[in-house]
Formats: structure tokens, C-alpha cells, sequence
């Protein structure tokens, strides 16, 4: 029982966040028009996958306790807006990934991508 609510809580906090974007983004509506948000790891991954609408693909616990891992800090999601079909899509390289040593702030991608 407490796995299911434990289910239910992360379909809950993703669906709040694209609540919080899709709100936000209506008071905005002269183009063109840029937003930054400054989020955490889950937020953005819930945000981006709101405005990309994959949004059947919640991370399990596992993946969602790691998923600083797939958005490590100072990461940057950019998305642009297509306005004649209303989607949106990742605007690779708009800012460049900075890497030290072992350490980068870059996306990983196959997870950003996954259905």
C-alpha cells in the first residue's frame, strides 16, 4: 500500500508541475516570449517532459531518488516553442555544457528522451 501512494505521489508532483508551466506560460502569450525557470532535478525533468507531452513515462523511485544523475547540477533544458503546432522541442547546444575534471553539467539525453 505505501509503494502505491508512494506511486501516486510522483504521478501527483508531475502533474502539479505541468499545472505550474502550463500556467504560467498562458499569461504569456505575445511572442516572442522567454521564460527562465530555476529548478531542481525533478522539476525539470516533469516541466520539460510537460512541455515536450511525454508525459506517460513518470520515473520509478529508483529513478526519480537518481535523477540528479540524468540533470546534475547547473544543468541546462532549453525549449522552443513551435508555434503553428503548439509543440516543443529541445534546442540542443544553446548553451554549451561546461566539464571539469570528471564532473559535467550536460543532460543525459537518453533519459531526457525516453517515451
Amino acid at each position: 500500500m505505501k509503494k502505491l501512494r508512494e506511486i501516486c505521489e510522483y504521478h501527483m508532483f508531475y502533474l502539479r508541475t505541468g499545472d505550474v508551466i502550463g500556467s504560467i506560460l498562458s499569461r504569456h502569450t505575445k511572442s516572442p516570449c522567454n521564460i527562465l525557470f530555476v529548478v531542481h532535478a525533478p522539476t525539470l525533468d516533469a516541466g520539460s517532459r510537460f512541455l515536450t507531452k511525454k508525459t506517460a513515462n513518470v520515473p520509478d523511485e529508483n529513478n526519480l531518488k537518481q535523477v540528479g544523475v540524468h540533470y546534475p547540477f547547473g544543468s541546462v533544458v532549453a525549449l522552443e516553442e513551435n508555434k503553428s503546432d503548439n509543440t516543443w522541442k529541445l534546442m540542443h547546444c544553446a548553451l554549451p555544457s561546461i566539464s571539469f575534471l570528471d564532473c559535467t553539467n550536460r543532460i543525459d539525453f537518453k533519459f531526457f528522451n525516453r517515451p
